[in-house]
Formats: structure tokens, C-alpha cells, sequence
């Protein structure tokens, strides 16, 4: 590839990037091992590549014709006019098989048996495996039910009750949107965290990253989600301001990265050297976090929270932080076990969508109030 004009990305050694003579990108290709994924300009010639290699299969990803790529499903479809795509692992899902405890089971021993611990770590291998690849949803009951050798007979149940809901809404996963990748995309990153409610005390926090317009600040606005990441403090935070700072350190980390990443891609100058060009912005549902991080000078008793706060202000600035009622808090579904917040993001993840402002969220909830009533009546 790099003889073919290809240029590796410098945050990703596997992304290969072909630009003309005027500099426009004409062609990605992400390299993974032996398979290959691209995209290329319609003007730009692809048959240096496919003579370049032996080929074990080629295939073009057209409407309504899904194609596999390393264990997902990708399908490219037609809705009110506009492309998307959906990533789905309904294959993998529909292998799980029928999965439930034995009758009575949860009123017997407190702890797992041996038998039962290895049957724990099989179907929490595979949920991992999802959560990680195109279902988001499932990442919160998938870390917290996992406790060690304190795991217990209903954190099994609840890993059976997310493969259960997988299963049922197997053709589900991540719609990625035609949102524009310009130099005006605007990096949305979004935190939540739930205090104390891990094991050993520790808080479960939930980051976002998206990729939208500059019109989000107003209205409601498309989102294509870039990443996302359910997991446990890696310290015992003394509140819920100190344990929401850690969570939004992390989400403006990974979009700081992210940042760097993209404008890398649009400005052809190294990420080390191009730095963070996008706009970038953050929501937070948490006031007292949203009140401190604005403060030029904010007073922390806790001063380890402190740190997390300065982190914060590095990458955005006040005018760049919105707080955002708990409904609108796209990452509250990667914080908590809860059948209904866990469908609520799924449904969400069909069509994400950025809400910042409170004359946006009336015309989101209005759009939206079909599906959010399906939503409630789900069992």
C-alpha cells in the first residue's frame, strides 16, 4: 500500500490514507491482519489495489446487500432518502442459545459453584465481546455483575437476562449516520457516572463520543458514534462530584484523542503535530460538576478531584461544557443495571441524535415520544 501512494495514520499504523496531488483524500484502507475494510473516492482508480494483492474474496458493500467483516454485519440502507449503516452481530447472538438458571436456584447458595463460575466467565466472554463491537447497551450489566469469587447466582441471572434481550433484538446494534466529516465537525463527548454502586465501593462510569455539526448547540442534531466505554474508577471517589469529575476526564481524554485522530485525516499533517482541530464539547448531568469546572479558580476540599477538574479545563473550555437534564444524558445507559435505561439506549443507538439545548430537547421529545413510549411498555 505504501508503494501504491498509501500513507499510514500516526496514531494508527493500520490505517492506510491515499490523497491526490491537491492533497483531497481519494482512499482509506483499515488493515486488520489479512482482511482489509476501505473506501474510496468514486474518482479514484482501485484497480492498483486489487492487482497489489491475491485476493481470497472482494466485495462491495451496496445497498441493502450486508456484508461480514470480522464477526459483524455490516449493511448499508436507505431511510427517508439518506444512507446509513448498521453494524449487527445477529449471527453471533442467535448462537448463544436458550440461557437460564435452574429453578430455585436463586434462593439456594449465596455464591456461584465452581461449575457455575465457569459457566459465568463463558457467557461473560461473549457479552464482552458484543459490548465491545455493536452493543453498547449491554456494557454496564456485563462489568458490574462481574465481582469475583463474590459473584453470585443473580449476577448470572442478570448476564442471561442481557443475552435474553440480545436475542430479542438481535438485528439491532449501531447505526452510524451520514454525518459530515469536515473541518466544521464538531467532537461531542458525553459522562456519567454512578457513585459507589461497583464493588468494593468503586463508582461505574459511562463516556460517549460522537461526531456531529455545529448545529447541535441549537437543535436537535444527528450523531455518529465514534466510542464509547462502561468500566469501574480505578479509586474509591469520596462523592458524586469527585466520582462525575473522573468520568468526564476520561470522556475529554478520549475525545481529545479522537480529536487529534480526525484532524489528522482532514488536515494531512501528523495527529502529534496537528493537534485537537475540531470544535469539541461536553455534557455533563451533574450541576455541582458543571459549576465547578467553569470556575476559573474552583475550591475542591478533595483535591484529587481537583487534578480531574484541571484535566478537563486542558481540553474544554467553559463556554464549550453544557449540563444537560439526566434524559438527555446519552451515557447515563453505560453507568447502571436497569432493563429500562438498557432499552432506551438501544432504542437511542438506532438513530443517535446530540441534544444540548432545552428548545432542542422540546422538539427531541416530540419526535421522539412514539419510541420512547415503546420503550417503557417493554417488559
Amino acid at each position: 500500500l505504501k508503494a501504491l501512494g498509501y500513507v499510514q495514520h500516526g496514531f494508527d499504523k493500520m490505517l492506510f490514507l491515499k490523497r491526490d496531488d491537491s492533497g483531497e483524500l481519494v482512499s482509506a484502507i483499515l488493515v486488520y491482519v489479512d482482511d482489509f475494510l476501505g473506501v474510496y473516492r468514486s474518482d479514484y482508480d482501485l484497480e492498483a489495489v486489487k492487482k497489489a494483492f491475491t485476493w481470497g474474496s472482494f466485495e462491495n458493500l451496496d445497498t441493502n446487500k450486508p456484508v461480514t467483516f470480522k464477526g459483524k454485519r455490516l449493511t448499508v440502507f436507505q431511510e427517508e432518502g439518506r444512507h446509513k449503516i448498521r453494524i449487527d452481530q445477529s449471527e453471533f447472538i442467535a448462537g448463544l442459545g436458550k440461557l437460564r438458571l435452574p429453578k430455585g436456584r436463586l434462593s439456594g447458595a449465596p455464591l456461584l459453584t465452581e461449575e457455575e463460575r465457569g459457566e459465568f466467565r463463558s457467557i461473560s466472554g461473549c457479552l464482552q465481546w458484543l459490548c465491545g463491537q455493536s452493543r453498547p447497551e449491554l456494557s454496564a450489566v456485563v462489568s458490574l455483575s462481574n465481582k469475583g469469587l463474590q459473584t453470585t447466582p443473580q449476577d448470572l441471572k442478570n448476564l442471561y437476562d442481557a443475552a435474553a434481550y440480545a436475542q430479542e433484538t438481535h438485528s439491532g446494534g449501531i447505526v452510524l449516520q451520514d454525518v459530515p466529516l469536515n473541518k466544521a465537525s464538531v467532537i461531542m463527548s458525553y459522562a456519567d457516572s454512578s457513585w459507589a454502586n461497583a464493588e468494593d465501593l468503586r463508582s461505574q462510569f459511562g463516556v460517549l463520543v460522537l461526531l456531529t455539526t455545529p448545529k447541535a448547540a441549537q437543535e436537535a442534531t444527528k450523531g455518529f458514534v465514534l466510542d464509547w466505554r462502561s468500566g469501574r474508577s480505578t479509586r474509591v471517589c469520596r462523592s458524586t462530584l469527585a466520582a462525575e469529575a473522573s468520568a468526564a476526564d476520561e470522556a475529554c481524554d478520549r475525545g481529545a484523542f479522537l480529536n487529534m485522530y480526525l484532524s489528522e485525516i482532514l488536515y494531512a499533517v501528523p495527529a502529534h503535530r496537528v493537534g485537537p482541530r475540531l470544535l469539541h464539547l461536553h455534557a455533563t448531568d451533574a450541576k455541582s460538576l458543571y459549576d465547578c469546572t467553569i470556575q476559573e479558580n474552583p475550591n475542591l476540599s478533595d483535591k484529587r478531584s481537583l487534578v480531574n477538574v484541571r484535566a478537563i479545563q486542558e481540553v474544554i473550555a467553559p463556554n464549550r461544557l453544557h449540563w444537560v437534564p439526566t434524559q438527555l444524558q446519552f451515557a447515563d445507559g453505560l453507568t447502571k443495571i436497569d432493563k429500562e435505561l438498557q432499552a432506551r439506549f438501544h432504542e437511542w443507538l438506532q438513530s443517535p441524535t446530540v441534544v444540548l439545548s432545552a428548545q432542542a430537547q422540546g422538539s427531541f421529545a416530540k419526535e421522539n415520544s412514539t419510541s420512547v413510549k415503546l420503550v417503557q411498555a417493554s417488559p
